[in-house]
C-alpha cells in the first residue's frame, strides 16, 4: 500500500500536504513558480512589465498547478474532485 502524501480540500478543487513528502512536493512547486516569475517578469530599475509578460506568467502557473496535480493525483488519499464540504 502506498503512503498518501496529500488530502483532499473539504471544499473546492485542491489538496493539502499531510506528510514531509507532500511539504517537499509543494516547496518544489513554489520554487518552480518564482522561478517562472523570475524567467517571465522582467523587474528592475525602469522595467515594467506589460501584459504580455504577465500572461505568459499567468499561463505558466497555470501550467505549473496543472502539471502538479496531473503527477501527484495518485497520492491523494481519495480523489480529485469538486467539493462542497459534505464528506
Amino acid at each position: 500500500m502506498s503512503q498518501y502524501w496529500f488530502n483532499p480540500k473539504r471544499y473546492g478543487y485542491g489538496v493539502y500536504a499531510k506528510t514531509w513528502q507532500g511539504w517537499v512536493a509543494i516547496l518544489f512547486l513554489c520554487l518552480a513558480m518564482l522561478l517562472a516569475m523570475y524567467v517571465d517578469l522582467p523587474i528592475g530599475e525602469g522595467r515594467n512589465p506589460g501584459l504580455k509578460e504577465w500572461g505568459r506568467y499567468l499561463i505558466d502557473l497555470f501550467l505549473l498547478g496543472a502539471l502538479f496535480m496531473v503527477i501527484f493525483r495518485d497520492k491523494v488519499e481519495g480523489c480529485l474532485k469538486w467539493r462542497w464540504g459534505k464528506d
